[in-house]
């Protein structure tokens, strides 16, 4: 058999062990790659997350300094200590919730409609003879998984209050200035990550 006639049956194709050693090395790439490619996405989700977060309390700050209370609540509305909630695909079976719920016009902004995470958002205001208590409650809930830990249902809260000494109750007064508690990962309005427990002062 000449050394041309070898060279074209030798071109026809892959032996059974170059087909092997291909698949290996193919098998290795995926391997590799799934976990920095879940990794990275993890990563932007979890950036993107938190800049909806900032706006989303940086609006709420300006809604009060225009109606001296907190979205959900109308220019002058009161409420009592129970305040007024809205969730927006808070259940993980419901989400995406209907595309109008990520709509927040009263604060010129909106959520991104999403499968992973949902809001829970309220507000109290009450201003009675003996009471004041105003303050913003806001929980994200997200399976996303952002700490890698195998835990995939986080909730994340924030707190800001105002509460004026009622009857009985000193200590439950923060002498008319307001404190902030940051369950977030992240610095909001100065007050430390996961800063929960002593509130900061604001």
């Amino acid at each position: 058999m000449s050394m041309q006639h070898q060279w074209f049956r030798r071109s026809n194709g892959l032996t059974i062990l170059e087909l092997v050693v291909t698949l290996g090395v193919v098998a290795v790439l995926v391997a590799v790659a799934i976990p920095t490619f879940t990794a990275y996405y993890r990563h932007e989700s979890k950036v993107e997350c938190q800049a909806s977060v900032v706006n989303f309390l940086n609006a709420q700050k300006m809604y009060y300094l225009d109606n001296q209370t907190f979205y959900p609540l109308r220019p002058g509305q009161k409420t009592n200590n129970e305040g007024v909630v809205v969730v927006i695909g808070w259940d993980p079976n419901s989400r995406p919730a209907p595309a109008e719920r990520y709509l927040l016009p009263e604060l010129a902004m909106e959520f991104k409609p999403d499968s992973h995470r949902g809001y829970r958002i309220k507000a109290v205001n009450v201003q009675k003879r003996d009471m004041f208590n105003q303050a913003l409650f806001f929980t994200l809930r997200s399976n996303e998984g952002f700490h890698n830990d195998g835990l995939t249902d986080y909730e994340y809260t924030f707190k800001m209050f105002n509460r004026q000494n009622p009857t009985g109750q000193p200590e439950w007064s923060t002498h008319g200035q307001w404190m902030i508690r940051n369950g977030f990962w992240f610095d909001i309005f100065g007050c430390p990550a996961w800063q929960w427990a002593p509130a900061c002062p604001r």
